[in-house]
């Protein structure tokens, strides 16, 4: 099965952080979050035009997005599925103690 969700209903069903810094489970440690600079929040925003292909319009638009810069950088790196069982296979196990 499938389920379509907004970001925050993303994270109550995947138990994946959806604030902060490192919220987007794409980026991961890759990411290329900024704060803003009177509010103080953390942004992703302009940050993902680097999913687009090179040669979109959208990455070289100095005005529409991050004034002034041009994002060239690629995707972050997809991890296989033996890297990410890397990464947690240490993780504490939640189980349910079988009242």
């Amino acid at each position: 099965m499938w389920t379509i969700n907004d970001f925050p209903a993303y994270g109550m069903l995947l138990g994946w952080g959806t604030h902060g810094k490192l919220a987007c489970p794409h980026c991961m440690e890759h990411t290329k979050a900024f704060r803003l600079y009177h509010g103080g929040k953390n942004s992703w925003f302009d940050s993902h035009c680097r999913f687009l292909s090179n040669d979109h319009v959208f990455r070289r638009n100095k005005n529409a997005f991050k004034k002034g810069e041009v994002e060239m950088d690629g995707q972050p790196p997809k991890f296989t599925p033996i890297e990410v069982w890397k990464k947690v296979k240490n993780y504490l196990k939640v189980t349910e103690s079988g009242v």
